[in-house]
Order: C-alpha cells, then structure tokens, then sequence
C-alpha cells in the first residue's frame, strides 16, 4: 500500500506523524511525506522521503516571520498564542484561517505529487487540509493524525469552510472525503 503523509509546515506537526510512518514502512508499505519550510529536511533526516509542497518563503510569509524586527515578531507571537490559550480545547478560529492559507499554498504541489505517486491512503496532519483535499480528489481514505493534546472530534467539518482555495487549487469541490478515520496522540476527552 501506498501512504502519503501530508503535513503541515513545523517540527510539531511533523515529529507526531514519524512513528507511525515507519511502523508502516517496517510492514513493508511505501511512505511519501509531502510538506514544506523545515518539515521538509526534518523528514529526510527522520529516514523518510519527503518533497517540498510550498514555494520559498510562502509559508514564512503566512505566519509573518520574514517582517519585523525580532522584538516585534516576539509580541505578534505571544499574543497569537494568548489567543490561542484561551480557546482551550477547541481550535481557535485564528488556527483555522490560518492553516486555511497555509493548505491552499501547498495544495496544488500536493495534489501534483499524489497524482503521480498514486497513493491508497493519505495520512493528514489535523491541520493539513490539501490531506483532506488531495483523499477527496482521488477517491482515497483519509486520516486525520493529531499533534497535540487538542482533541477536537469534528475539527475537519469545522476546518472545511476554510479550504475553498485548498480544494479549488486540487480541481474538486469542497466537501470531506467519505472514507474518513481520526488517530490522535491526545488521551480521550
């Protein structure tokens, strides 16, 4: 079986999905992880192929780490996760809009690299929504991997109206894949 692993940009996100990539290579199946920024070298040096979904600097200019002076870039991400803190268990609106963007910059690459890999199953990081988009595209089973101890059961319906360009960018309209699955790393609620 083919899985491709499509994750979103940073080492929290990406580190959690590892284990159970290996353990699927270790019983013989082939594992493509497709992501960007950092996560891309850190994939390959976990042992695992990995192909970039982003153009440079894309995903730096999401999150307005290329602007500003450091002490500037340190209080737009303190209050950014002040926010975030207080939507406790849920996922914060802002994460939402936010990952919407960074999933529609790494949809269309997505979508290039399964069409050619031809994958069985895509494995998608919770907020990874070209995952999402590429499954329904292709006619795959999806699964959602979680990173944190955010365990929100119905994070995707929640997150698909914030992927309209995600979807419009693989060529399908948005709604989830049919065949869907959640495996998280949080403790049931």
């Amino acid at each position: 079986m083919r899985v491709l692993f499509a994750v979103s940009p940073g080492i929290g996100h990406l580190f959690p999905t590892i284990p159970l990539a290996w353990a699927l290579r270790a019983a013989g199946h082939e594992v493509l992880v497709a992501t960007a920024a950092e996560s891309v070298e850190a994939a390959v040096r976990a042992g695992l192929p990995a192909v970039d979904t982003a153009p440079p600097d894309a995903i730096a200019a999401i999150f307005g780490a290329a602007t500003g002076p450091p002490d500037e870039r340190a209080r737009r991400m303190s209050e950014r996760g002040r926010r975030i803190a207080e939507a406790g268990h849920e996922v914060h609106e802002l994460l939402l809009r936010t990952f919407g963007e960074v999933s529609a910059v790494t949809a269309a690459r997505t979508a290039e690299v399964a069409r050619r890999w031809r994958p069985d199953l895509v494995v998608h990081s919770r907020l990874q929504g070209a995952g999402l988009a590429v499954a329904s595209a292709l006619g795959v089973p999806a699964v959602e991997h979680g990173f944190n101890l955010q365990s929100e059961p119905d994070l995707a319906a929640r997150f698909l109206p914030h992927l309209e360009q995600a979807y419009h960018r693989v060529g399908t309209p948005p709604a989830l894949p049919p065949r869907r699955a959640v495996i998280h790393v949080a403790p049931p609620r």
